[in-house]
């Protein structure tokens, strides 16, 4: 891995060991923390955090304009600066002494966290998915629409970022639409992962992406393809990470997943990559990894020594033609025993009624919606007292 991949990584998971004080002291340090030259080596790419507005030292959410937070440039006017904040926030930082342009920058970017969140992964997907030609392989914990309607997340500048107002679902519609070549397969457990307590969470998880595959077949059903692994008969698989690949060019990879909640509340880093060995025109390292992952769904394998590599194995080179194999398979013989095609409970079935989008599905935003949908869903899971 090259060193500034691993850097933006040491920094993202600094961020989870220490608190903003903490995290000076390594920052103002340029021995440890000065940052590696460009990488030479085959892959490129970055870090990418989600994380909801209020999260990140929250106290900070209570600057009016974080752009007044100095970037580094003026490493002499941090008292000033300290002065003319909020005196909640005077009292967060008073432990917070930025000596290096490096811990400067990191204060500014955690006041923008802090107030708006962040949204990297989905505006990373943005991107990929909006020049996706041949195939989107997406294998993750759920999946549904990521839309919201409380306006966009605000950049560095203090500006609304247009990309992040986004539904990967109508923009997977719109690029299937635009390119008729183009093939969606989409891996996710049969079962979402709550406690008993939670079928109403559940239910709304079942219907969000049976919504979501119907707004992606309209009249396209022999591009799309959804289905459930299955870890041995009789047995779903469980995923726990989200893979992203399009067109055996672009992976993103980590703990972020293509829903609302997802992209714009939970927090989680991902890694967004690209291997510059290219074969045929596809990402060697990259087209390797989606090969495996549907290859271990379609209970095939690479040939080993002297032997002749199956049907399926050939057809998984490429990603038009895998897509069409994993339709094929999910399609006919109902899986033969390896995948399971779309299962979609019923209120009837013991789930009851779906619990609200604000509640199973937030996108973290609204400070005083989320703490009401917080109340709301104790009293559900009856641990607040009577009123």
């Amino acid at each position: 891995m090259d060193g500034p991949l691993a850097y933006d990584l040491a920094r993202a998971a600094l961020r989870r060991a220490r608190g903003l004080v903490g995290r000076m002291s390594a920052l103002n340090d340029d021995t440890a923390w000065s940052e590696p030259p460009a990488g030479t080596g085959r892959w490129a790419g970055t870090a990418l955090q989600s994380v909801a507005a209020f999260c990140e030292t929250p106290d900070l959410a209570l600057v009016p304009d974080p752009s007044v937070l100095p970037d580094g440039s003026d490493t002499s006017s941090w008292t000033s600066v300290l002065g003319s904040l909020p005196s909640p926030v005077q009292s967060a930082l008073a432990g917070v002494v930025p000596v290096t342009p490096r811990a400067f920058a990191e204060i500014r970017r955690e006041g923008f966290a802090a107030k708006f969140g962040r949204r990297d992964a989905q505006v990373a997907l943005h991107r990929a998915i909006g020049e996706a030609r041949e195939l989107v392989y997406i294998e993750a914990p759920r999946f549904g629409a990521s839309s919201h309607t409380d306006g966009a997340p605000q950049d560095d500048s203090g500006t609304e970022d247009s990309d992040a107002e986004w539904d990967i679902v109508q923009a997977l519609a719109s690029r299937l639409a635009a390119a008729p070549s183009l093939r969606v397969v989409l891996a996710v457990p049969k079962l979402p992962d709550y406690p008993p307590q939670y079928e109403s969470f559940a239910l709304f998880e079942y219907q969000a992406r049976q919504a979501a595959l119907t707004a992606l077949t309209n009249g396209r059903a022999g591009q799309v393809t959804m289905f459930h692994p299955v870890g041995f008969p009789g047995r779903p698989l469980r995923t726990g990470t989200t893979v992203v690949i399009v067109d055996d060019v672009w992976l993103l990879a980590g703990t972020s997943s293509p829903t609302r909640r997802g992209l714009t509340f939970d927090g989680s880093v991902d890694v967004a990559l690209f291997d510059r060995q290219l074969d045929e025109g596809y990402s060697a390292g990259i087209r390797q990894l989606r090969r495996s992952l549907m290859a271990r769904h379609m209970g095939a394998s690479a040939p080993g020594a002297g032997q002749t590599s199956t049907a399926t194995w050939v057809k998984l080179a490429r990603p038009a033609p895998a897509g069409l194999a994993i339709g094929e398979l999910v399609s006919e013989e109902a899986g033969n025993g390896l995948v399971e095609g779309l299962y979609t409970p019923t209120p009837t079935e013991g789930h009851g009624t779906a619990a609200a989008a604000s509640l199973a599905d937030p996108d973290g935003r609204n400070l005083s919606l989320l703490i009401a949908a917080g109340a709301d869903l104790l009293g559900t899971l009856e641990m607040l007292p009577p009123t």
